[in-house]
């Protein structure tokens, strides 16, 4: 393989490691990705502080905002009203793929997170 080869395809696997990098959740997705693992009917009183938190953050995003409230106001499940603002999150392309990928599991979970949100709930938190 000769250098020029090499040097691109280098340069490819630097720029995939870093889009990686760059796609992380935000610390406010991690706190509800990991609240949602640990979700049993409804958030605890910590859990609620920690979504206060984020709801009152000047630096949150619209998209974290929502999440937070949805899971906030959750008794057994998301009500209608935030259902729709949650399924308004997941169609929006601009939307960061963590923030879309909660908002699904928020808009179908009943009760509990099932496993499978769960595996996919410990990749965002990470």
């Amino acid at each position: 393989m000769n250098r020029t080869k090499l040097a691109s395809l280098i340069l490819c696997a630097l720029l995939a490691l870093g889009s990686n990098i760059a796609a992380a959740a935000s610390p406010s997705v991690k706190s509800m990705a990991q609240i949602v693992m640990n979700l049993n009917h409804h958030p605890s009183s910590g859990d609620k502080d920690t979504l206060q938190k984020i709801i009152g953050n000047a630096s949150a995003t619209a998209g974290e905002k929502a999440l937070a409230s949805a899971l906030l106001n959750m008794d057994h499940k998301v009500s209608s009203g935030d259902k729709a603002k949650l399924n308004d999150l997941i169609k929006n392309t601009a939307t960061p793929a963590e923030e879309r990928d909660l908002a699904g599991i928020l808009a179908s979970l009943e009760h509990k997170a099932s496993s499978a949100d769960k595996d996919k709930l410990k990749q965002i938190a990470k």
